[in-house]
C-alpha cells in the first residue's frame, strides 16, 4: 500500500511540474511589431471560391523602442481605383494586455479624419483556452456587444502556401453597430467569425460568416 501511495504521489509531483513548465500563452505574442514590414490580405468569397481579391495591405509604420507601442497603416483600394489610407490604428501592450485603437480613419476620396477612439483589448496578458470574455465596447464611432473565446491553439497552420506556427483560434460572436454622424441612425450586423493568429506574425487568416480573410504574403521594406 505504502508503495502505490508513494507511485501515486511521484505521479501527481511529475504532472505538477509539467504544468509548471508549460510556457504560458502571452497575448503581445501575437502581434506584429516588425516596423517597415507590410502585410497583404486577399478575400476568398463564398460565392465565388476559386477567386481571389484584393483585400488590404496593413504596414507596421512605427514603433518605440521597447515596442510596447507601435502604428499601423492600413492601405486598400476598395471602393477606389487607387490605393487610399483606409485606417490608422495604434496597438499598445500596458501590464501585459494588448490594446488597439484607431486615430485616423480615410475615405476612397483621399480625405482624412483624425479620430479619439478608445483603447479596446485585443488580448489579455495571458491567453487562457475556452474562457468566454465578454465584449462591451462603445465609442463616437460604433457599439460592439458579445462574446469572444480562444478555443484552440494550433502548432502549424498553411495559409496561401505559407506556414506559420505557434497560433492560436479566436471565437466571436458580436452584434458591432456603426454610427452615422449626420442622422445619429446605426447600421447594425451581428457577426460571427473565427480568427486566427500567429507568433510575431498576428492575423493569419479570418473566416466571416463563410467569406475567408487570408494573409497572402508578407514584404519588407
Amino acid at each position: 500500500m505504502k508503495r502505490e501511495l508513494a507511485v501515486l504521489a511521484f505521479c501527481f509531483l511529475a504532472l505538477s511540474t509539467a504544468y509548471a513548465n508549460e510556457e504560458a500563452l502571452k497575448g503581445s505574442d501575437y502581434i506584429t511589431t516588425d516596423v517597415g514590414s507590410t502585410y497583404t490580405y486577399v478575400y476568398n468569397h463564398l460565392d465565388n471560391p476559386a477567386k481571389l481579391t484584393a483585400a488590404f495591405d496593413l504596414t507596421v509604420k512605427s514603433c518605440n523602442e521597447p515596442k510596447t507601442k507601435c502604428v499601423y497603416d492600413t492601405v486598400t483600394k476598395m471602393g477606389s481605383n487607387k490605393p487610399y489610407l483606409a485606417n490608422e490604428s495604434v496597438y499598445e501592450i500596458k501590464d501585459g494586455v494588448v490594446y488597439f485603437s484607431s486615430i485616423k480613419n480615410g475615405k476612397p476620396d483621399g480625405t482624412i479624419e483624425n479620430i479619439d477612439s478608445k483603447p479596446q483589448e485585443l488580448f489579455p496578458k495571458e491567453i487562457i483556452l475556452n474562457k468566454t470574455e465578454i465584449i462591451n465596447y462603445s465609442d463616437e464611432m460604433s457599439d460592439s456587444q458579445g462574446t469572444s473565446v480562444f478555443t484552440k491553439v494550433i502548432p502549424e497552420i498553411v495559409i496561401n502556401k505559407n506556414t506559420y506556427k505557434d497560433c492560436i483560434r479566436m471565437d466571436n460572436d458580436v452584434n458591432n453597430c456603426y454610427k452615422n454622424k449626420e442622422d445619429n441612425s446605426k447600421d447594425c450586423h451581428h457577426t460571427i467569425d473565427y480568427e486566427i493568429y500567429c507568433k510575431g506574425v498576428g492575423l493569419v487568416t479570418e473566416n466571416i460568416d463563410g467569406d475567408t480573410l487570408l494573409l497572402e504574403k508578407i514584404t519588407k521594406k
